[in-house]
């Protein structure tokens, strides 16, 4: 996206998406790729091409581990919470019952007492978020999102959403209290952590609480750049969770989708450090942020948006 003086932040924001888009779906389709272009079909952003749901299932039933759980893309051999929940909506959108079922039992054998799911520290994962204090927030959420609409892991989801909803009950109390980044973040609130839950009940189509809080406690912790954490993920992130809460329209939005652009490469990929290749998930999911933000604005047109994260 060649950027001149006088675009408009939505401009820019449309532009940036449609070159993510491709790039992403220009890639072949491995087991790092194969999401990234999931989200980005499912997004709305992309047609879908003839070989992208066989690919994917191929790869899924790949990765599935004798005791019923599913290897994530990092490998090592250990099954993955995360990737055995996606695994399981592919396969019930697939009517694979005869597989369902044993990933559904893993998960089942695996969430815990409180109704959330952490991952295990034996995957090789790529990246620290998986393993951060306090992760199975995020992860529960986003497990949530995978069997929202499984029947056969309605139980599964009640626990998982009673226990997200006990926690998100106190992210109030808790970003009004004295300290209350270390608080949040103890209580599994970081800024992506929170970015995933909102994005969560956007999909169940429920209110997150303290909607005026959490707005107000991510505006505060944007730096002076516009980014967050001065990090492409946890900008496109904060930045979706702020267009979810209603403040697309805010000065600070703007300067996130200005800020973004740091991480982009020439070929219209997004990588955690400049000069280094695309990410194929953070580019993915930064092209769903900025659409959306151009659709919240008024200069994109909406579409139909059933993404789920994966990982």
């Amino acid at each position: 996206m060649r950027t001149t003086e006088g675009s408009s932040t939505a401009e820019l924001a449309r532009a940036a998406a449609r070159d993510a888009v491709a790039w992403v779906m220009a890639q072949p389709p491995d087991r790092f790729a194969i999401d990234a272009q999931c989200l980005v079909v499912e997004s709305g952003l992309a047609p879908e091409p003839p070989w992208l749901r066989p690919t994917k299932l191929e790869l899924v039933h790949g990765a599935r581990l004798p005791e019923g759980g599913y290897e994530s893309k990092y490998g090592g051999g250990e099954p993955s919470v995360l990737w055995t929940a996606d695994a399981a909506r592919r396969l019930h959108l697939d009517g694979d019952a005869q597989w369902l079922a044993p990933a559904l039992r893993w998960l089942e054998q695996r969430q815990l007492r409180d109704g959330s799911w952490v991952e295990s520290d034996r995957v090789p994962w790529g990246r620290s978020w998986y393993r951060a204090p306090r992760a199975h927030v995020w992860i529960t959420a986003a497990v949530a999102q995978s069997l929202y609409d499984v029947q056969e892991a309605a139980a599964l989801t009640a626990r998982a959403m009673t226990f997200l909803e006990r926690a998100a009950g106190r992210y109030g109390s808790l970003a009004e209290g004295p300290n209350p980044e270390l608080s949040l973040r103890f209580a599994g609130f970081d800024l992506f952590s929170t970015a995933v839950v909102v994005d969560l009940y956007r999909l169940v189509r429920r209110p997150f609480p303290a909607v005026t809080t959490a707005a107000e406690h991510l505006l505060a912790r944007q730096e002076p750049d516009g980014s967050w954490e001065q990090a492409a993920d946890p900008t496109q992130a904060v930045l979706g969770a702020l267009i979810q809460l209603g403040h697309a329209r805010r000065p600070e939005a703007a300067a996130a989708v200005r800020a973004l652009t740091r991480w982009r490469n020439e070929d219209g990929s997004f990588t955690h450090h400049p000069g280094d290749p695309g990410d194929w998930t953070l580019t993915a999911y930064t092209a769903r942020t900025l659409h959306r933000y151009a659709a919240a604005v008024g200069d994109a047109p909406a579409t139909t948006d059933g993404t789920r994260r994966i990982g």
